[in-house]
């Protein structure tokens, strides 16, 4: 039998956040933000280039979270 759990903000960002735990260098802090971003877990803003977690509607400099990405 599958189990499936649902795609939602804050399951990815606790995904997210669990991977980024268990950086121990800069390097691999950055290539799992690289993964993360290409895999949905973080969304960066296009005018401020700021990394945010799925549940985060709205980035500092005021553009919205992408329609793409589950709230």
């Amino acid at each position: 039998m599958m189990h499936t759990t649902e795609m939602t903000a804050p399951v990815l960002t606790t995904a997210a956040k669990l991977l980024l735990e268990e950086c121990v260098t800069p390097h691999e802090w950055n290539a799992v933000v690289r993964v993360s971003l290409k895999a949905g877990l973080l969304w960066r803003c296009h005018d401020c280039k700021e990394n945010h977690y799925p549940i985060v509607d709205a980035c500092s400099c005021g553009t919205q979270r992408p329609s793409h990405m589950p709230g």
